[in-house]
């Protein structure tokens, strides 16, 4: 039995222990009170959780299709493990890109195909894809695209001809249904922190932490067929970019918060949202030692942030 806690709410100041045969009739084993914090005990790591870079994890990772970090490999690091596959040219340099390497694309037909999987599609639901791009050359790009050839899509995010950003996507009606792009032309050699989202029916594009645009559509995506994602040019090769992508994620069922730019890399794993601290129960004090046994039962207690349970 815990009695009175510590005046933060750390640790208990008065214990209670019993012990019974049956589970019924219950002998008391002995009591401490005015316990104190122990010189030797070090509360373990709270972790917190982040959905953007770094942190301990992702509170949304069930729900990551993709993550590629590209340093070095092209590895999908999402619960999925897809298969990225480079064409051309394409490589993932093990240095150059925002958090360590990146997919370098740097000749006309680089590029990256990803799977067909229904996990990527997309056509309903909330979801967020994101990205670092810098291009070399100014010239029409496509960033993320799931078509078959140049075909209809659910979405497909590029630099059009206008130097600008765009993102849009068709319905199953085959209509296009939300087109949006950046107030401005980007910068060549210049990193950029790209997403864009659907939140309910909104569809909206983000730079640098900042909305551009947003476009509003109710109905499904375009979902005929099985296109394979593609990433720095159609699957045809076509309309390549020349320069460099960092960090790609996909994440469905969520439309994260894309306000804050990332100073670190998307996580690969989910928030644990305490440490698990062991006692030894001691006649005057607790400490931070092997977790004991009594009446059959470990004695563990667990950090939440804020107090212990």
């Amino acid at each position: 039995q815990l009695g009175a806690f510590d005046t933060a709410d750390r640790y208990p100041t008065d214990i209670t222990l019993q012990w019974s045969d049956d589970n019924s009739s219950w002998t008391t084993f002995g009591t401490w009170s005015g316990l104190t914090y122990p010189g030797n005990y070090t509360a373990g790591p709270v972790l917190t959780p982040s959905g953007g870079g770094g942190g301990s994890g992702d509170p949304y990772w069930a729900n990551v299709t993709l993550l590629a970090h590209a340093d070095g490999n092209l590895t999908d690091a999402s619960p999925y493990g897809h298969t990225l596959l480079a064409q051309g040219g394409a490589s993932a340099a093990a240095s150059g890109g925002v958090f360590g390497g990146s997919l370098l694309l740097t000749s006309s037909g680089d590029f990256v195909v990803g799977p067909t999987h229904s996990a990527l599609s997309l056509a309903t639901g909330d979801w967020t894809i994101e990205l670092w791009v810098k291009q070399s050359s100014g010239t029409v790009a496509i960033l993320v695209n799931r078509a078959v050839g140049t075909g209809f899509y659910p979405y497909q995010i590029l630099v059009n001809s206008d130097g600008k950003i765009h993102a849009r996507g068709f319905s199953d009606a085959s209509a296009l249904v939300w087109d949006v792009q950046t107030s401005a032309a980007i910068s060549t050699d210049t990193w950029y922190y790209v997403a864009v989202r659907r939140n309910g029916s909104s569809f909206e594009l983000w730079v640098d932490g900042t909305l551009q645009a947003s476009a509003t559509y109710s109905g499904a995506l375009y979902s005929s067929g099985a296109p394979a994602l593609s990433v720095g040019a159609y699957d045809t090769g076509s309309f390549s970019l020349l320069g460099r992508i960092d960090d790609l994620r996909v994440t469905a069922g969520v439309a994260r918060d894309v306000s804050v730019i990332p100073t670190a890399p998307f996580p690969t794993g989910p928030v644990l949202d305490g440490t698990i601290v062991p006692f030894d129960i001691q006649s005057d004090s607790i400490t931070n030692a092997t977790p004991i046994q009594i009446d059959g039962e470990w004695v563990i207690r667990r950090y939440d942030g804020t107090s212990y349970q």
